[in-house]
């Protein structure tokens, strides 16, 4: 028995947040799975299904650290798409105009 960390995920899952988790030990298992009551993460975004993100803040220093993964969430916390093939500069792009002061 091990004690790595399980997430419930919906599926298409982005490759980006299929590394992260491998790399933090973390497994992923497809939400149809999930037992009542436990949080989901949306496979796109990485974000809880069904929780009001609208309110998360960055500051643009903090934007500047974010890996792609954490720019996509970002950036759909705030009701933008984000092109596919994206590179994490276009992505904080995007996501500066939201930027909190520093």
């Amino acid at each position: 028995m091990t004690d790595r960390k399980i997430v419930y995920a919906t599926h298409p899952l982005r490759a980006e947040l299929k590394a992260e988790a491998n790399k933090a030990g973390v497994k992923i298992i497809d939400a149809a799975f999930a037992p009542a009551g436990e949080r989901i993460m949306d496979g796109q975004t990485g974000l809880p299904v069904g929780e009001d993100v609208s309110g998360i803040t960055a500051t643009a220093s903090q934007i500047g650290r974010m890996n792609k993964a954490a720019l996509i969430a970002f950036l759909a916390a705030k009701g933008v798409e984000t092109p596919n093939d994206a590179t994490n500069a276009q992505l904080a792009g995007l996501a500066l105009p939201f930027a909190e002061q520093d």
